[in-house]
């Protein structure tokens, strides 16, 4: 028991430890913000100085091959991401845009980013045997007073397309897939420790395949929720459709003890900035180092 509770002292000074290292890290480097309009701008930056280039949809990501500094910030970036489960999927937008050049849509749009032209509805659930809400569309079908009848008759577009009428799954599949060239569908590898986030792109002619094949269950509202459509999380075990897995980096208690060390050999930044030293880069301060001579020569030239 000793041993046991020496151990667990030993754990939380670890954890504290490791977070005051990464407070320190960020207060320097600067966080990536979570809300997806910035850091859908941040990430493709910070992808494109380290990486040289951005992905593709359908190439796995590793984000470890990053500087530490940028994997510091990314690690930071997940665990907000994935621990906010009120906006988590709305701001997962911004990653997918970062990583895969995409852009976002207006607010309001019927879909949430566009990738090489291709409109996409982007949709995040807690782990693969969740079935994904594809959409509700109320607005759209009680829009169109026929279709709108034909649905209510059917109770609901679950039914429908649990159904036998290939004319009215048509009739409906035109109208609510208009605009829209495909779903991004994603989800942790893991609840409680991900160490990989799954991004399934679905086209439109596979999405209404699936739906045609009977390949939905009730939304989160219930089948009286009738305008509402979720995807069978059956889906994952067809092999039509592309796939990129994102590993989550990770940091070690040890890399950010080198990265700590590493600045606070930096004695000279103290003598020739001063105070203001301690709020400068480490990565900039190595490079004003390296390349003393240029910034002198600059210097004396202002």
């Amino acid at each position: 028991m000793k041993f046991l509770q020496s151990y667990r002292v030993f754990e939380s000074k670890k954890s504290s430890q490791y977070n005051d290292h990464m407070g320190k890290l960020l207060h320097l480097y600067g966080s990536i913000p979570v809300p997806k309009e910035k850091s859908s701008i941040v990430i493709g930056k910070i992808i494109q100085n380290s990486m040289g280039k951005l992905f593709t949809l359908g190439e796995n990501v590793d984000i470890n091959f990053c500087k530490l500094h940028d994997r510091i910030r990314f690690s930071d970036y997940f665990d907000s991401l994935l621990e906010d489960k009120d906006v988590r999927g709305h701001n997962f937008e911004g990653l997918v845009a970062g990583l895969f050049g995409g852009e976002l849509s207006e607010r309001g749009s019927k879909w949430d980013l566009t990738i090489n032209g291709l409109k996409y509805s982007v949709k995040f659930v807690d782990h693969k045997s969740k079935a994904p809400e594809i959409g509700r569309y109320k607005s759209l079908i009680t829009a169109n007073a026929t279709l709108d009848n034909k649905v209510l008759q059917a109770r609901g577009i679950t039914r429908v397309y649990q159904s036998e009428d290939d004319q009215l799954k048509r009739e409906v599949w035109d109208l609510v897939s208009l605009n829209i060239d495909g779903w991004i569908l994603a989800y942790p590898d893991n609840i409680n420790d991900p160490t990989n986030i799954v991004i399934n792109k679905i086209d439109k002619n596979q999405m209404f395949n699936y739906l045609n094949r009977k390949m939905v269950v009730a939304p989160k509202g219930g089948y009286s929720d009738y305008y509402s459509l979720a995807l069978s999380s059956r889906y994952t075990t067809q092999k039509d459709f592309v796939s990129s897995v994102v590993k989550i980096p990770r940091v070690t208690l040890s890399e950010l003890e080198s990265e700590i060390e590493t600045i606070q050999s930096e004695v000279w930044a103290q003598d020739v900035f001063g105070e203001v030293a301690s709020k400068i880069r480490p990565d900039v301060l190595r490079w004003v180092k390296t390349n003393k001579n240029h910034v002198i020569k600059k210097l004396s030239e202002m």
